[in-house]
């Protein structure tokens, strides 16, 4: 079995472990006790950290069991990626680069199957896909109940409340269809 090491400084080396799971430096002694997974850092290495261990406690990834939620998630992020940039671009609008960068965060989350991608696509469809809609609809019905009306109300009810739905779906298929797993240890 081998095993890459990390020292303190850094340094990353390779270590053969003997049947027993110890590793010896030159003078016989024994450096390093591996143990079901765990390591016990002894004498010449101190806070040496297997790269098995960081796979097996530190490692684990987001997995999408439905693939076509997978996709369809990922060209969403990414059409709304493409429109924040036209609009930020075109407009000039430099509070549209706070999207962009969320988006491309959760897009580099999600591609790479990194842990945290669950919660990041819940964080993110909860506050910009439900609540920031679910108070645009709200604000709309105050002001309608105000006594201000115009020409545009239906079209902004249609927009928020379809948002407002895909939101809930996306927070809904995420609960369902992404687990959070460990790392296969190579």
């Amino acid at each position: 079995m081998q095993l890459c090491v990390f020292v303190e400084t850094f340094e990353i080396f390779t270590i053969f472990p003997d049947k027993s799971g110890q590793v010896h430096d030159k003078s016989g002694q024994v450096v390093l006790r591996i143990a079901e997974r765990h390591f016990i850092p002894a004498f010449s290495i101190s806070r040496a950290i297997s790269c098995n261990f960081l796979k097996a406690y530190y490692m684990k990834k987001t997995v999408f069991k439905n693939k076509t939620y997978y996709f369809i998630l990922i060209i969403y992020i990414g059409v709304l990626l493409v429109w924040n940039l036209f609009t930020t671009i075109a407009y000039s609008k430099l509070i549209g680069i706070l999207p962009v960068i969320i988006q491309t965060v959760l897009l580099i989350l999600i591609i790479s199957e990194y842990q945290y991608a669950k919660i990041g696509i819940k964080i993110w469809a909860i506050l910009f896909i439900i609540v920031a809609p679910g108070l645009k609809f709200v604000g709309q019905l105050l002001t309608n109940l105000g006594g201000v009306s115009n020409h545009q109300d239906t079209q902004v009810y249609l927009t928020n409340g379809i948002t407002l739905l895909i939101g809930i779906l996306i927070v809904i298929y995420t609960n369902k269809t992404v687990a959070v797993e460990e790392a296969e240890i190579a």
